[in-house]
């Protein structure tokens, strides 16, 4: 049980589903590409693709039935689902484009995490601007310079980074043990201000 309320932002792509995946396989079956997750090494996919146009590379994006095909990460569900129920507030925030916005809100939030209220769905492309206490992100690049405790979730294409003020999880459940033992004054020294 947890000894505080937090609010925890929570990034979507990536961090509580399997975009990549999805996109490697629509491209690859598109243009005939065999590429795997263990091939994308750093964020972008123009890294991966460098063929390709930008167009080409994020018109899945662009597709509902795209979206369709994207699953939650492992065990998100289920923990994300628990701190909702143990009066955490959770919110997502996600940069997407404004065309792919309502595609990835309905054919994921929506379908696999009801239990977040769809109030609490923030766009936003500068993260750090965001009021929260926690934010779990898998690009380096939007928890740096934020007033948060920052956890960044594993992925193939953040190994190189240098962690700075971040914690590397691995899982959901390693997440949810992480809150669960952190306490305010914890994540307050671990901010720059005090909310």
């Amino acid at each position: 049980m947890f000894k505080n309320c937090f609010t925890i932002c929570i990034d979507m792509d990536d961090t509580i589903e399997d975009l990549l995946p999805a996109w490697l396989i629509w491209l690859n079956n598109k243009y005939g590409y065999n590429k795997q997750v263990e091939d994308v090494k750093e964020w972008g996919m123009d890294k991966v693709y460098p063929e390709l146009t930008n167009d080409q590379l994020y018109e899945p994006l662009t597709i509902r039935d795209f979206w369709k095909t994207v699953k939650p990460k492992q065990d998100a569900i289920e923990y994300i689902g628990k701190l909702v129920s143990e009066h955490q507030d959770i919110r997502i925030v996600t940069s997407a484009r404004y065309d792919t916005f309502q595609y990835k809100v309905e054919e994921v939030i929506l379908k696999y995490f009801p239990m977040i209220d769809y109030h609490n769905i923030i766009l936003s492309y500068d993260k750090a601007r965001i009021n929260c206490d926690i934010m779990i992100d898998d690009n380096i690049n939007n928890l740096l310079g934020g007033n948060y405790y920052k956890l960044l979730y594993n992925t193939t294409h953040n190994q190189l980074e240098d962690l700075k003020d971040c914690k590397r999880v691995s899982s959901w459940k390693e997440i949810y043990n992480i809150i669960s033992t952190l306490d305010w004054y914890y994540t307050c020294n671990h901010k720059q201000t005090v909310n």
